[in-house]
């Protein structure tokens, strides 16, 4: 039985997710709902209203003027229409040309974390979801779409969605050394919480930008990373094989800990920014449908 899309306001639980049935079901009524009408996105992340859908890209025919994202090139700025506000606007033409976009989920076991006890879903589920989801939006519109670590030659009468779980599956830890030479400049989406250290997103997002005609990141946090609520005695079970670490008063911690994730975070923003990628963040108690709208703005929606 098929899944009714999601209402926009809708946060769906750890259960909603835990299997690649249900991700599917909810990849499918995400990119359904996204097609019956754009959802427009403000600045604050909230809902602004539904818009006819339209989309900008490479072409001929001018399509609009958008504010300037942050991350975006200084070089796309249209100075003339901005001279006239206070702001930064974009000119977008209407795209006409179908792309190729590669997709990754981060294979690392940090990645595959939620909150014990909370109810909400992994970080991984949570992104296998949305990059889904914007896969059969995408290939809906005309584009191709893979994921990266995919193996050659599969695909053939195999589903979008199975295709993009073996994928996952398959994900090299070290996105930059599965592009594959002379593949032309495709987009690239990766998803990831960002946590391992700066030099190895350092090293993979600058290999990747280098062959790459654009990307975007997807951030996925848990609320529990964002906040650190935890007070008293505290087990802290870590990813893979790692032994537990017990802390006596987590209440203590929080401070260095907030300041750490903090830094790293900016660190990420600021290499999305100086590559001129955007950024995109979700928390994994947020509807994921804004989330879809970003990433498909990202991107520049898909071709007529």
């Amino acid at each position: 039985m098929s899944q009714p899309a999601p209402a926009l306001d809708t946060v769906l639980s750890g259960t909603a997710l835990a299997t690649s049935a249900a991700r599917h079901g909810v990849a499918a009524a995400l990119a359904e709902a996204y097609g019956r009408a754009e959802v427009r996105v403000s600045a604050g992340g909230t809902f602004a209203g539904v818009v006819p859908r339209r989309t900008g890209g490479p072409g001929e025919a001018f399509w609009q003027y958008r504010q300037h994202a942050a991350g975006e090139a200084a070089s796309r700025i249209d100075w003339r229409r901005s001279g006239r506000e206070d702001r930064l606007f974009v000119r977008e033409t209407e795209r006409t040309t179908e792309r190729d976009v590669w997709l990754w989920r981060d294979p690392e076991a940090g990645f595959a974390w939620a909150q014990e006890g909370a109810g909400r879903p992994l970080k991984s589920h949570v992104a296998e979801v949305l990059l889904a989801a914007l896969g059969l939006t995408l290939t809906a519109g005309g584009d191709r779409c893979r994921a990266l670590g995919e193996q050659p030659g599969v695909g053939a009468g195999v589903g979008l969605l199975t295709r993009l779980d073996a994928g996952f599956a398959s994900a090299p830890a070290a996105p930059e050394q599965a592009l594959r030479p002379g593949g032309g400049k495709a987009l690239f989406v990766l998803a990831s919480d960002f946590l391992t250290p700066l030099p190895r997103w350092r090293s993979a997002l600058t290999g990747i930008a280098g062959q790459a005609g654009g990307g975007v990141g997807l951030a996925v946090y848990d609320p529990a990373e964002l906040s650190f609520p935890f007070q008293g005695r505290v087990r802290f079970r870590l990813p893979g094989a790692l032994p537990p670490i017990d802390v006596q008063r987590a209440e203590a911690v929080q401070p260095d800990y907030l300041v750490r994730f903090t830094a790293q975070r900016e660190a990420v923003r600021r290499l999305f920014v100086t590559l001129g990628w955007p950024l995109i963040e979700v928390r994994t108690d947020a509807a994921l449908l804004p989330a879809l709208a970003e990433l498909m703005a990202a991107l520049g929606g898909a071709p007529r």
